[in-house]
């Protein structure tokens, strides 16, 4: 039997990730052996300290090198305000806007049965606990006006019903469709102020 390629492991593995098909990944994989080889080492290095030494917070869902991570441990940080972002990126993007002082709870993703996403895959069950167990009051659902988004948070809501919580989202006025990861920190910090009532 004859034995696979590295080659076409690396383009196979490469094209199941995000914003990669197959002739990006073919495209990657030989800018690597090529004009790119002298990266392969540091790449090697980077992707294992990478996957030893980052971790989950066991509290918002946000990867950290220490858990729980550098926000969730800030005690200058407003325990009452709580963020519901996707994931990670969005972070990171709310971050450079300076303008939320609370915490955040990453959902893992957005509703898309198309994607196979459904409410069992999200950490919906992890923020309610964490509403039982801390002192919010003002929970904002930040998530992206997409039709997932939308569909997530009005699902959400639904989710944290009962619940005596104020519950606002993001002003409207971003754009429809985009994602917050991709938003000028000036306009994500208008929305942010610009919030209202869910």
């Amino acid at each position: 039997m004859k034995e696979k390629s590295p080659i076409e492991e690396a383009v196979k593995l490469i094209s199941k990730m995000p914003g990669f098909g197959e002739k990006s990944a073919s495209r990657l994989v030989y800018w690597l052996l090529g004009p790119g080889r002298k990266t392969l080492p540091e790449l090697k290095s980077v992707l294992e300290e990478l996957a030893a030494k980052v971790k989950a917070c066991s509290l918002c869902g946000n990867y950290s090198l220490t858990d729980p991570c550098e926000i969730c441990s800030d005690q200058t940080r407003d325990v009452s305000t709580l963020m519901v972002v996707a994931d990670g990126k969005d972070v990171t993007a709310i971050e450079k806007t300076q303008s939320h002082h609370g915490r955040y709870f990453l959902l893992g993703g957005l509703l898309s049965p198309r994607l196979g996403i459904g409410p069992e895959q999200l950490r919906t069950s992890e923020l309610l606990k964490r509403l039982a167990s801390e002192p919010v009051k003002e929970v904002i659902i930040a998530l992206s006006s997409s039709q997932e988004g939308e569909t997530t948070s009005h699902w959400l809501v639904q989710q944290m019903a009962g619940i005596e919580v104020r519950i606002t989202r993001l002003a409207r006025g971003l754009p429809v469709a985009t994602s917050i990861e991709y938003l000028d920190p000036e306009s994500l910090k208008l929305a942010i102020e610009g919030r209202k009532e869910f």
